[in-house]
């Protein structure tokens, strides 16, 4: 039978209530080498209930030196150890010299809802974070270039369509350019380029000049066709005018089309 008994018939007046008036413990529970130095039991509510304004509502301490525990919290199917805070931190974990928070399960080791902020670095097995990143750029650099060369050699491996009888330029007057006095609408067309490829095109040079230059760069549909508009500017009196259209990856050539502007 226990040394001292209390029960109370009143849901709100305490069976057992322990105070101390100078500023000393109010209960202080002290088991053998195998028992319990307090016991707290409750079939729906909470068996061991700690309230505090500005101090520690619970503590569990372990004498330096020892090997036990601080906290200890046992679940069969629920939370063992829950924090909640309106605005601080709901658990922190401070260690000197080991682990802060060390989270083990048999699914996964740590579950967050919501942002998370490392102030420090972290690793994935072992491996630096900034290393996986570093990693991940250079094999991104390594496909890059893996699929620029796959592109280069797809291109070279095509067959060309025949010089002036597959690429081919053609250059008219534009019916829908504006009249003018100073430049003439010209409308350059053609095909057998590859689809989807760049297309130059090209204005011969005048003998004095002695190089051919850019007269256009346009894009080849899904068929290999292409069509350019440009203004080019009157000369007095009429001049040739020669151009012709390039693949600017394939290298294909067309024929030379020509007016006198």
């Amino acid at each position: 039978m226990a040394d001292v008994v209390g029960d109370s018939q009143d849901r709100h007046v305490p069976g057992v209530l322990g105070g101390n008036s100078a500023g000393g413990d109010g209960l202080f529970g002290q088991g053998g080498m195998s028992g319990r130095g307090v016991i707290g039991v409750s079939s729906g509510h909470t068996a061991v209930e700690g309230t505090t304004s500005s101090g520690i509502a619970i503590y569990g301490g372990v004498d330096a030196g020892a090997r036990g525990r601080g906290v200890v919290g046992v679940s069969g199917s629920r939370t063992a150890i829950e924090g909640n805070s309106t605005s601080g931190d709901a658990v922190y974990g401070v260690s000197k010299s080991g682990i802060g928070v060390h989270g083990k399960g048999g699914h996964l080791g740590g579950y967050f809802e919501g942002n998370v902020q490392i102030t420090g670095d972290l690793s994935i097995q072992g491996v630096s974070i900034q290393a996986w990143l570093q990693r991940i750029i250079t094999l991104e650099k390594l496909i890059d270039n893996l699929l620029t060369r796959l592109q280069i050699l797809n291109e070279k491996n095509q067959t060309p369509p025949k010089k002036n009888r597959g690429a081919s330029c053609i250059m008219d007057y534009d019916p829908e350019a504006p009249p003018s006095d100073a430049v003439v609408g010209v409308k350059v067309h053609g095909g057998g380029f590859y689809a989807d490829k760049v297309v130059t095109v090209m204005q011969v040079a005048r003998p004095q000049n002695g190089q051919d230059s850019q007269f256009a760069n346009t894009k080849a549909d899904s068929s290999g066709g292409y069509l350019v508009r440009r203004s080019v500017l009157k000369n007095f009196p009429k001049q040739p005018v020669e151009l012709y259209a390039i693949g600017s990856m394939s290298g294909i050539t067309s024929n030379t089309a020509g007016m006198n502007i």
